[in-house]
């Protein structure tokens, strides 16, 4: 093979090469893919996230059968939301914490039906 054709050859290659990075991604993945997966990994909620939290640093006094669990039972995820940050007077762990924050966040952003909004008289 002549050089002309070894230096076309390569090229074409090359070509190709950032063809397939461009459409599939570095990863193998589309850039939609990698969106939702990311979106996954975020999305906190209180069966998945918050409750075992809760488990490990609460119980048995807040759930069934423990000492305030009539008062405050976390089996009510409404419960935890009320307290919101003074749930972390037993919950120290910064990584939980966080994980607390991002769910109350998403709570508090859902309108609830029993709260009055601004600007409407009642």
């Amino acid at each position: 093979m002549d050089h002309t054709r070894l230096v076309g050859l390569f090229r074409l290659m090359l070509s190709c090469c950032v063809f397939l990075l461009a459409f599939v991604g570095v990863n193998g993945q589309d850039e939609a893919g990698t969106r939702i997966s990311q979106t996954k990994q975020t999305a906190v909620t209180y069966q998945d996230n918050v409750l075992p939290i809760l488990t490990s640093n609460c119980n048995p006094c807040h759930f069934p059968g423990g000492k305030v669990s009539d008062e405050y039972s976390f089996d009510d995820q409404k419960t935890a939301a009320t307290l919101g940050k003074k749930l972390f007077t037993r919950i120290k762990d910064e990584k939980q914490q966080a994980a607390i924050t991002l769910w109350l966040n998403t709570v508090s952003a859902k309108p609830d039906s029993s709260t009055p909004r601004r600007g409407k008289k009642h």
